[in-house]
């Protein structure tokens, strides 16, 4: 299999033996991910460039782009993203760290995640981005995409707003989809890919505990009956590698997951 069929899931021990037993990935929502950035970068880096757009045109009072600059910035968002968090690199010194004595890089097969009914546009598998000169050319494209002109009162009451927000609905859809696909540069070393979920209020949330209080997640499966999407299990840096590989080898056989989990072939020493 190519290298670049498989993306990796740095995981705790408890990531592990919960994926494992369950048969699924957890695809957490987006603002209670450890960036505290996550979805906020996207969103100010978007009205960054509407304002500047605007500059260049500030005698078109009724243009689209100052209708929507005007409600994107006044929005509670309210959407529901979902994600589950990949690299491209198995055994990457920096997710070791981050995972300290007991971390794990859980090699799945991205192609079988496709196929296991998790299809667009519920579900997206993709790089993500981490430059700002591709996302403001993406926001160009969309808003010179739509019409120049938008009905535009001399107040901007709440009906006449509800009437404005439908309008635009087209040019909302799209920059919205933008929002969980692009993170600040300083995370570009992940090299990470996102399964991004886009949750259906008639889906049943469930609910985990973290730092931030309950936690609400999504549940994504990763084998069935006829395929798997497991392809490796390595095991990061740990004062006993032996005990560890022997652990997991039986967690594994347990559960019939046929592979040999590896050692980290980094030297770096707890």
């Amino acid at each position: 299999m190519a290298e670049d069929e498989l993306i990796y899931h740095y995981t705790s021990l408890s990531g592990l033996v919960g994926i494992v037993r369950s048969d699924h990935l957890w695809a957490t929502d987006i603002r209670f991910l450890n960036d505290t950035s996550e979805a906020k970068y996207t969103v100010e880096s978007i009205t960054k460039i509407m304002r500047a757009q605007l500059l260049k045109k500030p005698d078109d009072n009724k243009s689209l782009l100052k209708n929507l600059a005007w409600i994107w910035e006044r929005i509670e968002w309210g959407s529901r993203f979902f994600v589950t968090c990949f690299c491209q690199k198995d055994d990457l010194l920096s997710q070791w760290r981050g995972y300290g004595r007991l971390g794990y890089s859980i090699g799945f097969d991205r192609k079988v995640l496709e196929q296991l009914g998790m299809q667009p546009p519920i579900f997206s598998l993709d790089a993500m981005s981490y430059s700002r000169e591709k996302l403001a050319e993406e926001v160009l494209q969309i808003l010179a995409s739509f019409p120049d002109q938008a009905p535009m009162g001399e107040t901007l009451d709440d009906d006449h707003t509800r009437h404005l927000e439908a309008w635009m609905s087209p040019a909302f859809s799209e920059l919205m989809v933008l929002i969980p696909k692009y993170k600040h540069w300083t995370f570009e070393q992940e090299r990470e890919v996102r399964a991004l979920h886009y949750y259906d209020s008639g889906e049943t949330l469930e609910l985990r505990e973290s730092q931030l209080g309950p936690t609400p997640y999504v549940t994504l499966p990763w084998r069935n009956e006829k395929m798997s999407a497991i392809r490796s299990v390595t095991i990061g840096p740990t004062p006993h590698p032996e005990e560890a590989l022997q652990g997991v080898k039986d967690l594994l056989a347990k559960h019939r997951i046929d592979i040999v989990p590896e050692k980290s072939e980094s030297p770096f020493r707890w």
